[in-house]
């Protein structure tokens, strides 16, 4: 008797324990510190108020949002809850043309208020860095745009286990793995349009004392580097790769994924190694971003020349370091990645606010040494996003307070500068 009664007990015991396990989450997703709190309540309430909050950020110039967050992480501890999510964030912008959106506007009103005051050249050069940036946002209009962006909620219980909004922060991942207080998703449109007036002040100073570079008599040398303009696609059938920036963002996004591990998922491998792999076992970042370079059509030197090597993986001399490397240290004759684009030509200077599609970025040290770099995938003027390697990303979400290991990002927008020259003079080129 004693016997059967002490089965039925066990049986009862392991029916109620696994009963108790929430619905939806393994056990590699879920730490319970407080067993006296309801931690699906507690899990559920907290996403919502983490969707909530998204919209309220997304909803002043979005519309179409659809929002899906998983739950990575929730701990529940000493009246604490700290919750880790993964969410995925599509919407379409609210604005029916790029001159409806905030630092278009503050371009706009630079150039109506300076025009006066500004040389022939700088209006010049107002006036098409106005029409560059219109002509690309023109890509954004009416298209559904994704982001994934990790989040971190933590925050208060009261003594009931409900979760104090009042105590609530938010915290996002700067892509590295570490978390970064975060206050609001997108600036104010106030502070967007005091960057496009600034903005415009910065390309009007610097076209003051300007004109074309002109490299001999009847050499003239010109950016051949186009932004993405949907009513003009790029035709490489016919040998057209203008569209730089629609064939390198387009190649980040399709060939890396949003797991934030290192698998090689999604990789282009039918063409190219993986660094992080044998025998190298390293970082594939900057093998990433060369490759959607490329895809966009800025060169390749040569395949084997040392000083010159792009990023071809067949026959590599031994104990050869590639440009590849995000390495500031020369390394038998190469001194990698952002010294070969930047003295090359293929880099110019830009920043978080400006650098466009197809644009790239590098996380540097206070020593100001390469640590990372991504490619950016997406600029609208509000929200902004990267696709990269080690770790894999795929169109995450990036602001101002993503920083590396407390250290800096720089910004470079890609070019293409090609010379030309005529027997006779053929006028300022356009």
């Amino acid at each position: 008797m004693k016997k059967g009664l002490l089965v039925c007990l066990v049986v009862l015991f392991l029916l109620t324990t696994f009963a108790l396990i929430p619905k939806g989450y393994s056990k590699n997703t879920l730490s319970v510190k407080d067993s006296s709190i309801n931690t699906t309540v507690s899990t559920d309430e907290l996403s919502e108020i983490l969707r909530t909050w998204i919209i309220k950020n997304e909803a002043q110039y979005y519309k179409n949002i659809s929002i899906a967050t998983t739950p990575v992480k929730v701990e529940i501890k000493d009246s604490k809850i700290e919750g880790t999510f993964t969410v995925t964030v599509s919407e379409v912008l609210k604005a029916i043309t790029p001159e409806e959106l905030p630092a278009i506007r503050g371009m706009e009103r630079f150039r109506d208020l300076k025009k006066g005051e500004l040389s022939p050249s700088q209006n010049n050069a107002v006036n098409k860095e106005l029409t560059s940036w219109i002509t690309e946002l023109k890509g954004y209009i009416g298209k559904t745009e994704t982001l994934n962006i990790d989040f971190k909620v933590v925050a208060d219980l009261s003594e009931a286990g409900s979760i104090l909004l009042d105590t609530v922060n938010f915290f996002a991942d700067n892509s590295m793995g570490d978390f970064y207080k975060i206050y609001s998703l997108v600036p104010t449109a106030d502070e967007m349009e005091e960057e496009g007036f600034n903005h415009a002040k910065e390309i009007a100073d610097k076209a003051k004392d300007a004109a074309f570079s002109q490299t001999s008599q009847y050499c003239y040398t010109v950016d051949e580097y186009r932004r993405c303009d949907p009513n003009n696609p790029p035709d490489p059938a016919h040998g057209v790769y203008g569209d730089y920036n629609n064939y390198a963002a387009n190649y980040a996004d399709r060939y890396t994924n949003d797991h934030g591990n290192f698998d090689t998922d999604n990789y282009n491998l039918a063409n190219y190694v993986a660094y992080q792999n044998p025998p190298f076992n390293g970082s594939d970042c900057a093998n990433f971003v060369s490759q959607a370079m490329f895809a966009g059509g800025i060169p390749m030197s040569t395949t084997h020349d040392v000083e010159h090597w792009w990023y071809d993986s067949s026959n590599l001399p031994p104990d050869y370091a590639p440009w590849i490397w995000t390495t500031a240290v020369k390394e038998n004759n190469n001194w990698g990645l952002r010294n070969y684009m930047y003295y090359n030509g293929y880099w110019a200077d830009s920043d978080l606010y400006w650098a466009n599609a197809g644009s790239v970025m590098m996380w540097t040290n206070s020593s100001d040494s390469p640590g990372h770099v991504a490619m950016i995938v997406q600029n609208d003027t509000i929200n902004r996003a990267l696709s990269a390697h080690t770790n894999n990303h795929q169109h995450l979400f990036y602001s101002e307070g993503s920083y590396f290991n407390n250290t800096n990002m720089d910004f470079y927008t890609v070019h293409h500068y090609v010379t030309y020259c005529y027997a006779s003079q053929p006028g300022t080129p356009k």
